[in-house]
Parts: C-alpha cells; structure tokens; sequence
C-alpha cells in the first residue's frame, strides 16, 4: 500500500508524564536548554561582529541590520508550518531537523566576505532557528506542564540567555578570533555543532526515559485548520502582541549596540561587549525566580518568565505547536523589519564617530516599542482579571471561579 500523505497520516501519539521524577524531568530540561543556549549564540553572533564587517568589509549599517532581520524572513513561511510539523511528529524528531538546518545557515555565512553568501546563509539559519525555539518550548511543555512551568521556563531562558552572554561578550573572551572576521562565525559554526549535537542526545533521552517512567499515552492534536487559528482568544493575541513589542525594543539594540557604545560614547570594544553583556547577566538571574514565584499582575517587568508559560495556560495541549509557531511568525515580522528600520535610521541620520547624536532617531524608535508593549502588558492584565480571565493572576494557574 502506498505510503500515506503527511496531512492523511494520524499524528504520532504523545506521550505526557504522569509524575515525572523531578531528577529526570530537570537532567531533560538542561539537555533542552543547551540547544536553545546555542541558537541564541548563532543569533547574536552579527552584533558583535558589526564593527568588523563595516571595517574590513566596508557593509553599510543597512547591510548590517539587514544580516540580523534577514534570519526572520523564513520565518515567514515556515515557523507556523514548523508549529503544525511538530503537533504532527512531536518535537525530538523536529528538534534535530531545526537544529541541522541552523547549523549549514552558520556554515554557509561563514564560507564568503560576499553580502550576498553571508545574506543565503543568514536566510538557511533563519529556517531552523525560529521552529527550533518552538520545538524546545513543546518539549519543556510536555515535561513540565502543571509542574514548575514557569521555573522551568525561567530556566531554560537563563541558559539561552547564557548563550547571548557568550556571544555580545565574545571580543573579550576570545579576542584573538577577532582579528578577522570570519572568526567569530567560526565561533558561531561550533555553537551550531553543540545545537546539533544536543538535539540528537535529547531524542535518545527522551525515548528511553520515557519508557522508563512509563508515560500515559494519549492523542490531543488534530489536523490543521485556518479556523484554529481564529479560536485562539483576546488573551492570547494580547501575549502576541506583548512578545513582538517587548522583543523589537531588545534584540535589535543588540544588534547595533557595541557600535553604538564604541563610536557615541568612545568605549573601547571589550569594554562596549560586556556593556552590551549587562543586561543579559541580570536577565539571568532575575527570569527563573520571579518564574517560580509568579504573579501575572507583579511580573511585567520580567516579560519572558510570564509571556511564553502564559501560552501554555491559554492554549489547548494539541494547538500549542501551531499557537507557539503562529507567535513566533508574528514575533519574526516585528524582528525583521525592526532591524532594518533601525539600521536604515542609523544611517538616514549619519550615525557614525563622526556624528553620535545621529543615533538618537535610533533610541527613541527603541522607546515607542516598549511604550507599545507597556500598553498591551496594561491590556492584558485588564482583560485577565475579568470573567474570561484564563488564571494568568494565580500561581497555580488554574481558572479563577466566577461570582455566583
């Protein structure tokens, strides 16, 4: 018999821990963390290296902003399909696939000086990068749903945090690859090879632990539908519009920011990397304690510990790859386009050594984005403390009761 299509064939069962031995569940989740460590260093790589490339290489601050929002792009077309792919395959099985495709995106942008090579392979990256993060985001789902979520998560983005620290810190640590730059990316390459590496050790870990503690059998996904996507309620668009904000005010300031410290401020370059590396370092610590120990009402101010548990809460157990994916498409639009807005401010304004006030057309388009993201942190709160509230303000996460 021929073999069954991808949308015909029944989605493989998934298999959820019933109690979970609290040793296993956290020895699954470093293994998780550790490719979600090197995604983020292989996504921060272009950061540091933005002095070169304009030095050695002669790019643009466009050319520059557009090596970071060219890794969204893909995620355009495949994050959200990526989502419905790991509903259907579950996530060890996709964590390798990601994984292997962010690891050739670094190779290849690697590989020439050209804009045009360093843009495909900043493109191939892009296509595993962002359903990577979905895939690690299920899996630590799966491991932990109803146990610690939030301090799991918190975890898990301490560690991929960690991986940004490396990265942003890189011209200090490994200042001797910085005489050049295809160093750093050499860096990058190796980071991708840890991703790889990892992804394939959790696909073994999670099989023979998983027969181990005999996990409960039971299928929650069914096949994609466009109307799914319009269930997913207020709240949950609110989460979305919260991350793209909140996250378009951080990441592209790390693109451009250890150019920004050396030539408005005269840093030196291991001095404007560890600057860069401040905020990541308090991140670190902050984000796993305020995940255990959460309020939705008390923690805006540590978006990440509450926005990414938060989905888990909103959304059904067998939407949450499309939901994560659909968060993460959304999410990438923001990133693209706020990288290239950025560096073409840079440059509309002539922001250089020669003239650092031109960076501050830059600043405030980074405050209007966390201004937005206040708002609909506000919006959110608003609408979790009224009758269609998912539980978001209680530590347990569960359902407030209505007023008889």
């Amino acid at each position: 018999m021929a073999e069954m299509t991808l949308e015909a064939r029944p989605r493989a069962v998934e298999r959820v821990l019933s109690a979970p031995p609290a040793a296993l569940r956290w020895t699954i989740l470093v293994v998780l963390s550790l490719p979600a460590f090197a995604n983020a260093y292989m996504s921060d790589c272009i950061g540091p290296l933005a002095k070169l490339l304009s030095a050695q290489l002669h790019y643009s601050n466009s050319d520059i902003g557009l090596l970071q929002a060219v890794c969204s792009l893909p995620t355009l077309l495949t994050v959200l399909i990526g989502g419905i792919i790991i509903d259907r395959i579950g996530e060890q099985r996709s964590l390798v696939i990601f994984a292997a495709l962010a690891l050739a995106g670094t190779a290849l942008t690697a590989l020439s000086p050209r804009l045009g090579v360093m843009l495909c392979g900043r493109l191939l990256y892009g296509l595993g990068s962002g359903s990577l993060s979905v895939a690690i985001n299920i899996g630590i789902a799966k491991w932990f749903r109803g146990l610690r979520l939030s301090f799991g998560f918190g975890v898990s983005l301490t560690i991929a945090r960690l991986g940004s620290l490396a990265s942003q810190t890189s011209p200090a640590w490994a200042r001797g690859a910085y005489a050049g730059w295809r160093g750093p990316l050499l860096l990058a390459l190796a980071a991708g090879a840890l991703c790889l590496g990892f992804a394939l050790l959790y696909g073994v870990l999670a099989t023979r632990i998983g027969r181990r503690c005999q996990l409960a059998a039971r299928s929650t996904a069914r096949p994609f539908a466009w109307k799914d996507l319009r269930s997913f309620s207020r709240s949950y668009w609110l989460v979305t519009l919260l991350c793209v904000t909140f996250y378009a005010g951080i990441f592209p300031f790390q693109t451009f920011a250890q150019k920004f410290f050396i030539e408005a401020h005269g840093v030196p370059a291991a001095r404007a990397a560890l600057l860069v590396g401040i905020p990541t370092v308090i991140a670190m610590v902050a984000t796993p304690l305020f995940g255990l120990v959460v309020l939705m009402g008390i923690a805006f101010a540590l978006v990440p510990a509450v926005m990414w548990p938060a989905v888990m809460l909103i959304v059904p157990q067998g939407s949450l790859g499309k939901a994560f994916g659909l968060m993460s498409l959304i999410q990438s639009i923001g990133l693209m386009g706020f990288n290239y807005l950025i560096g073409w401010a840079n440059d509309a304004a002539r922001a250089g050594e020669a003239n650092p006030g031109g960076y501050h057309l830059g600043m405030w388009l980074f405050t209007g984005s966390l201004l937005l993201g206040l708002l609909f942190a506000f919006l959110l709160h608003r609408q979790e403390r009224g009758p269609d509230g998912h539980g978001l303000e209680l530590a347990s996460g569960r359902h407030r009761p209505k007023p008889a």
